[in-house]
């Protein structure tokens, strides 16, 4: 079904017969809902499958391209899940195909760096930036939240005791859980820079990608 959609958003856009049939506005509308769907689905499996399974059961990335016709963002966009850097959860090596996953890529989208290809697509958001401000804010609301509970003349007087010690429990443990999170964040974060610092023109590369995040609006709370 992955390959099916993949194929249908190829397949949506603006071709000649779309104009000269004057369908441009049904066949945007048509590629938007597919991608959209496309990307619902794939997060629905990264989610639910193991990464193993997950890509076992897809082509490779060179063969979905040149064999079913997908374009090489949504082959990539598919088998992301499996090309993780610096992960060894990963399956796929994408340097095996970056130079013919270029060659297949429309000129005005080429990059001249299969290393810098892998690097885009190998890498989210999560793996250059830690958002700290967020991380935080929300801490510093549940230890809020936990010293509010300690004022007992500021409760409800018909809260029970148990009740107050559960919730005490509960936002202990979501204090427990966020500070896990970050501090593993923060450690992936360190061993992608370890790797980068390998190609020291690529880590100028993850820097600007940083940037590029954080002017777009894509980092927030």
């Amino acid at each position: 079904m992955i390959v099916k959609i993949g194929q249908q958003i190829s397949g949506c856009l603006l071709s000649e017969g779309a104009i000269s049939a004057k369908r441009v506005k049904y066949s945007s509308w048509l590629h938007k809902q597919c991608q959209h769907t496309l990307l619902v689905y794939v997060d629905f499996l990264w989610r639910r499958m193991p990464v193993g399974e997950y890509c076992k059961r897809l082509p490779s990335p060179l063969e979905l391209v040149e064999q079913l016709k997908l374009e090489p963002t949504l082959a990539l966009l598919i088998q992301r899940p499996g090309m993780r850097w610096n992960d060894p959860a990963s399956v796929l090596d994408l340097s095996v195909y970056a130079k013919d996953l270029i060659a297949a890529t429309p000129q005005n989208l080429k990059s001249n760096s299969p290393l810098l290809y892998t690097c885009f697509w190998s890498l989210t958001l999560n793996d250059i930036f830690v958002p700290h401000d967020c991380y935080d804010v929300q801490m510093a609301r549940l230890k809020k939240a936990l010293t509010d509970l300690e004022d007992t003349q500021r409760l409800d007087p018909k809260a029970k005791d148990k009740d107050i010690k559960k919730w005490k429990e509960n936002l202990a443990l979501d204090l427990d859980k966020m500070e896990k999170e970050m501090k593993k964040q923060i450690e992936n974060k360190k061993k992608i820079q370890v790797s980068c610092c390998a190609f020291a023109w690529l880590g100028v590369w993850v820097r600007v990608g940083v940037c590029l995040c954080l002017c777009l609006g894509e980092v927030g709370v």
